[in-house]
Protein backbone atom coordinates (compact mmCIF):
# COMPACT_ATOMS: atom_id res chain seq x y z
CA UNK A 1 0.00 0.00 0.00
CA UNK A 2 1.19 3.50 -0.79
CA UNK A 3 2.24 5.84 2.00
CA UNK A 4 -0.60 8.29 2.69
CA UNK A 5 1.62 10.86 4.40
CA UNK A 6 2.76 13.54 1.99
CA UNK A 7 5.70 15.78 2.79
CA UNK A 8 6.80 18.67 0.67
CA UNK A 9 8.98 21.71 1.25
CA UNK A 10 7.74 25.17 0.34
CA UNK A 11 9.45 28.52 0.50
CA UNK A 12 7.58 31.37 2.20
CA UNK A 13 8.29 34.37 -0.02
CA UNK A 14 8.20 38.01 0.99
CA UNK A 15 4.78 38.59 -0.54
CA UNK A 16 3.43 35.58 1.44
CA UNK A 17 4.36 37.18 4.76
CA UNK A 18 2.84 39.96 6.81
CA UNK A 19 4.57 42.66 8.81
CA UNK A 20 5.61 40.17 11.52
CA UNK A 21 7.29 37.97 8.87
CA UNK A 22 4.67 35.26 9.36
CA UNK A 23 2.90 33.54 6.47
CA UNK A 24 -0.58 34.97 5.99
CA UNK A 25 -3.67 32.69 6.01
CA UNK A 26 -4.27 33.01 2.26
CA UNK A 27 -0.70 31.91 1.52
CA UNK A 28 -1.01 28.95 3.88
CA UNK A 29 -4.20 27.83 2.13
CA UNK A 30 -2.51 28.20 -1.27
CA UNK A 31 0.44 26.09 -0.10
CA UNK A 32 -1.88 23.41 1.33
CA UNK A 33 -3.84 23.37 -1.94
CA UNK A 34 -0.65 22.96 -3.99
CA UNK A 35 0.51 20.12 -1.73
CA UNK A 36 -2.90 18.42 -1.99
CA UNK A 37 -2.81 18.58 -5.79
CA UNK A 38 0.66 17.03 -5.84
CA UNK A 39 -0.47 14.26 -3.46
CA UNK A 40 -3.59 13.28 -5.42
CA UNK A 41 -1.47 13.06 -8.58
CA UNK A 42 0.97 10.76 -6.72
CA UNK A 43 -1.91 8.60 -5.48
CA UNK A 44 -3.59 8.43 -8.89
CA UNK A 45 -6.68 10.42 -7.94
CA UNK A 46 -6.30 13.60 -9.98
CA UNK A 47 -9.19 14.76 -12.16
CA UNK A 48 -7.31 13.71 -15.31
CA UNK A 49 -6.65 10.25 -13.87
CA UNK A 50 -10.24 9.73 -12.69
CA UNK A 51 -12.04 11.12 -15.77
CA UNK A 52 -11.56 8.03 -17.99
CA UNK A 53 -13.35 6.02 -15.29
CA UNK A 54 -16.18 8.61 -15.01
CA UNK A 55 -15.18 9.34 -11.42
CA UNK A 56 -14.52 12.58 -9.57
CA UNK A 57 -13.95 13.83 -6.06
CA UNK A 58 -15.12 17.08 -4.52
CA UNK A 59 -13.88 18.97 -1.48
CA UNK A 60 -17.11 19.89 0.26
CA UNK A 61 -15.77 21.73 3.27
CA UNK A 62 -12.48 23.05 4.55
CA UNK A 63 -11.61 24.10 8.08
CA UNK A 64 -8.25 25.53 9.02
CA UNK A 65 -7.22 26.36 12.56
CA UNK A 66 -3.82 27.98 12.90
CA UNK A 67 -2.12 27.72 16.28
CA UNK A 68 1.14 29.32 15.18
CA UNK A 69 1.96 30.96 11.88
CA UNK A 70 5.08 29.72 10.08
CA UNK A 71 7.91 32.25 9.76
Amino acid sequence: MQELIHRQKFTIRGYDAGTQMEANPLSIIRILHDAAVDQVIELGFSALQLDPRSLAWVLAQQYLEIFQYPK
